[in-house]
């Protein structure tokens, strides 16, 4: 199994359930660090998570300068609403501090994406408006303090914008993963996915 295509450390896949549809996406393990929501959040718009702190920066700058529709949502490590904005914005600027539903609203409001958390292949929650290109996220363990990793349709095979990396995965039939990572010339937005 390929462990290092494109940036990634190992990639299982798991079926979602998007509309009474079961479909197949590749799970992209976020670094755990109390930054997941917004590395995940980076790497479904940038295919990078290194955006993760101007992600955070934006996100906190909205929900501050918003601070009448975000307060009620914003929580403290405690599970507590921040008293005030100064407040959210001294926790949240720290680089590993979590974000949750808060953020997530933030983020629907200011990127163009549909953001789709899923919990035990399940939607979860939506932020954004409809008719945006839907990005899917992955929330695992406890309400309080889970974690949020990235998702990838099958069909799509995420590169890395700066090296303009073509990623080919071919799929034994019986569903063995096999890749083979080929670096051919192109555009930042080609994806392609051949089967055996």
């Amino acid at each position: 199994m390929c462990r290092q295509c494109a940036g990634f450390s190992y990639m299982d896949m798991e079926l979602l359930n998007v509309y009474g549809r079961a479909i197949p996406h590749y799970i992209i393990p976020i670094k755990g660090d109390g930054s997941c929501l917004f590395r995940a959040l980076s790497f479904v718009m940038f295919n990078t998570q290194h955006m993760a702190n101007i992600v955070r920066k934006e996100i906190i700058s909205h929900v501050v300068t918003h601070w009448a529709q975000f307060a009620i949502m914003s929580h403290d490590h405690r599970g507590n609403n921040y008293l005030n904005a100064a407040a959210y914005w001294n926790d949240m600027s720290q680089p590993y501090t979590y974000g949750g539903l808060c953020e997530l609203m933030a983020a629907g409001q200011i990127y163009p994406y549909t953001f789709e958390v899923y919990r035990n292949g399940e939607i979860y929650t939506r932020a954004g408006d409809h008719g945006f290109p839907v990005r899917r996220l992955r929330f695992t363990d406890d309400l309080s303090s889970g974690h949020f990793d990235a998702y990838v349709i099958k069909t799509e095979v995420p590169i890395k914008a700066t090296r303009r990396v073509l990623l080919i995965m071919h799929f034994k039939e019986e569903g063995a993963l096999k890749s083979q990572c080929k670096r051919t010339k192109g555009t930042q937005n080609q994806r392609r996915i051949s089967e055996i």
